[in-house]
């Protein structure tokens, strides 16, 4: 749930406030609390990712997985205290830039589900237009070339995980 409700928001507003388009971006004007969450989701020296990948080589799942949540609710916190519907009106442009932000943690959190969940992983990177080419481990890279593209055109949002709850005892 966690996952896919930061999914389908982001997506679901890019989709209403983008045209259907990877939002605008300005590094620029790059605050902390971007600059925090994509050192969280893409590979650096000591962030989350490298943490997932050297626990991948040694077997340890549950690591993994714990980093990907992680990433997800910082992700999810991140949306909620930028208020990306309450820019829409006040700073357009700083909605693009926090819509950007979200949609690159889920290209970065989609690429490292896929030993996990690759169908699910694999529609939320179609979703956001990522090529075939580039959903190895390495576009995790800051640098790298994976990065969404402002103004790609994406697809409409389709739900990728369907919610789940739990039957009463």
């Amino acid at each position: 749930n966690n996952i896919g409700n930061l999914a389908q928001r982001t997506l679901s507003m890019i989709a209403k406030n983008c045209d259907g388009k990877v939002p605008m971006r300005d590094d620029s004007k790059l605050k902390p609390e971007d600059a925090a969450l994509m050192e969280l989701v893409r590979v650096t020296d000591k962030e989350t990712p490298k943490r997932a990948r050297e626990a991948m080589q040694r077997c340890k799942f549950n690591d993994v997985l714990g980093a990907i949540l992680e990433m997800s609710t910082k992700a999810n916190q991140y949306i909620d205290e930028s208020a990306p519907w309450t820019l829409k009106k006040e700073d357009p442009a700083r909605m693009h830039a926090v819509l950007y932000h979200l949609a690159e943690a889920i290209r970065c959190i989609a690429l490292m589900l896929q030993p996990f969940t690759p169908d699910a992983a694999s529609k939320l990177l179609t979703q956001l237009g990522v090529s075939e080419n580039k959903r190895s481990f390495n576009y995790l890279i800051s640098g790298a070339g994976g990065e969404l593209v402002s103004g790609d055109p994406l697809p409409k949002p389709e739900g990728v995980f369907p919610r789940l709850v739990a039957e009463a005892a």
